[in-house]
């Protein structure tokens, strides 16, 4: 009998454990496109990447700009767009940023003598590292360098995460009803 009123007590502290772990280990990604007022995608057939070495990168650590570009040619080349011409009609920019920040948090629980009770009495302090990224696409007209389109995605995840698999997820939904209009 007494174990079974330490369960009944625990399982509130035992739900709340494992609804904060669930949360913790989630990554939000928020990711926007948009095209340039008054512009059109439908007279572009070809494409470039920008000059890596002429800055505009971001903190991209140049091991990924292969992975980043094998990627965003994938995108282009399946919606009809043709790579790697001597005079592209669009040239592709991206900027890749990302800082380490740590989530603090309390979990606290206390007996009241009805069972366990959230509360500001003991407590664990909890700290989880992540890393906070973003991504931006820009497709610029190669002979007028005017902003045509613009791709976002910022997201945060927990160590350990595949950031690969976050930039192709970020590219799935950036890319998922390209070319607008």
């Amino acid at each position: 009998m007494t174990s079974l009123r330490f369960v009944a007590r625990l399982s509130p502290a035992l739900t709340a454990l494992a609804l904060l772990v669930a949360t913790g280990c989630a990554s939000s990604l928020t990711v926007a496109s948009q095209l340039a007022p008054g512009a059109s995608l439908h007279s572009y057939r070809t494409f470039a990447f920008f000059d890596a070495a002429a800055g505009g990168t971001g903190s991209l650590d140049p091991a990924n700009r292969p992975f980043l570009e094998a990627q965003l040619r994938e995108r282009l080349v399946a919606r009809g767009f043709v790579f790697g011409t001597d005079a592209p009609d669009l040239v592709v920019r991206y900027t890749a940023l990302s800082d380490d920040f740590d989530a603090h948090s309390r979990l606290g629980y206390m007996d009241d003598g009805k069972g366990w009770e959230t509360g500001f009495g003991a407590g664990v302090d909890m700290v989880k590292p992540y890393k906070k990224g973003s991504l931006v696409i820009d497709l610029l007209d190669a002979r007028t360098h005017k902003l045509i389109w613009r791709g976002t995605a910022e997201g945060a995840a927990r160590p350990g995460t595949d950031a690969r698999d976050k930039v192709k997820e970020a590219l799935g939904q950036m890319f998922h009803d390209f070319p607008p209009g």
